[in-house]
């Protein structure tokens, strides 16, 4: 994985995401998007006083939403044409947030940083997110909305879970995280874990699902996508830390 595969990747399909994802690039979703602003907004919490980074920022529409409700937000995406041209409350930066003691030098800045189906693109999991402790205030919170390696016993669900982990890098440039190691590399930095659960919602998997098929249509790729609901494979997970 490579951050030019990552920019190849959203430049050759922007069209096809907006086209199938709209503003919101998730694949865990609801069907409509004034609920998932609604989900976005109980998951983030924004506050008047609160300084907000939003890492793999996308088409920016979680950094809009929020920052009306915010002091101030920052948005860090390695993908130029993705960054709005209108003018914005929002600080876009186009940098690789794997870089981010780059973008920023001071520490303690931020008082919620967020991930929202974005950590899986970072090259180095781990350095990332003690990059993150260092960048967050005490008290400050780590928000991550990921997909995570479930733990399956059926031989036929485990080989099918392994072809969509296969197909999940090779059509979205991006790696499914195991959940112990996450864990473990968040209480080791002193990221204490406030919460984990499911987010609220029953997911909407047709864009998702049309936007893979015509990726793999565009690409000519003699490959069976082996549809199903992810959420039998993978677990969709909200994890919140909070910075000692």
């Amino acid at each position: 994985m490579s951050v030019l595969e990552t920019v190849k990747h959203f430049d050759t399909h922007d069209a096809l995401y907006k086209q199938h994802y709209g503003k919101y690039i998730q694949a865990y979703r609801p069907t409509k998007d004034q609920d998932f602003k609604f989900y976005i907004d109980q998951l983030i919490k924004p506050l008047s006083h609160e300084i907000i980074l939003d890492c793999g920022s996308g088409f920016g529409a979680v950094s809009e939403q929020i920052s009306p409700l915010s002091k101030e937000v920052y948005a860090i995406n390695i993908c130029k044409n993705q960054i709005p041209i209108n003018q914005s409350n929002v600080n876009y930066i186009n940098a690789d947030f794997d870089q981010l003691d780059f973008a920023f030098k001071d520490k303690h800045v931020f008082d919620k940083i967020i991930f929202m189906e974005s950590l899986g693109y970072s090259k180095n999991t781990e350095t990332l997110l003690r990059k993150c402790k260092n960048l967050l205030k005490p008290k400050g919170k780590l928000i991550l909305k990921e997909f995570f390696i479930k733990d399956l016993f059926d031989k036929k669900l485990k080989k099918l879970q392994s072809r969509s982990i296969f197909l999940t890098k090779k059509i979205y440039n991006y790696k499914i995280l195991n959940k112990n190691i996450l864990q473990d590399t968040l209480n080791s930095f002193g990221l204490n874990i406030l919460s984990i659960k499911s987010p609220g919602f029953e997911c909407d998997w047709s864009k998702s699902f049309h936007f893979e098929q015509s990726v793999i249509n565009n690409q000519k790729q003699k490959v069976i996508h082996e549809h199903s609901h992810k959420d039998n494979l993978f677990d969709c997970l909200e994890i919140i830390a909070e910075n000692s």
